[in-house]
């Protein structure tokens, strides 16, 4: 995922949502850490005026969304998605 954040003042924030047919239905994309084991809800946040690369493990996705949680009014953001097989 590229996020840009074209505003200033304030960051961009989004969450990753994937979507599996078995289950058939959505869940916020969580990671595991050394202080959540189960895994937590995952909020990304881009800083004003900047560009920022994420990489995701999406393996039994279908569908991804990208939900914007939080952004000033004072500018726009961007973000792009792409998906490999190999």
């Amino acid at each position: 995922v590229l996020a840009k954040n074209n505003g200033t003042g304030a960051a961009f924030k989004f969450k990753v949502w994937l979507y599996n047919s078995a289950f058939g239905q959505w869940a916020v994309l969580a990671m595991a850490s050394a202080g959540t084991p189960a895994g937590a809800e995952v909020e990304l946040s881009v800083p004003d005026n900047k560009d920022l690369y994420y990489v995701f493990d999406i393996n039994g996705a279908e569908r991804i969304y990208i939900q914007q949680t939080d952004i000033d009014s004072s500018g726009t953001a961007e973000v792009w998605a792409g998906v490999n097989s190999f």
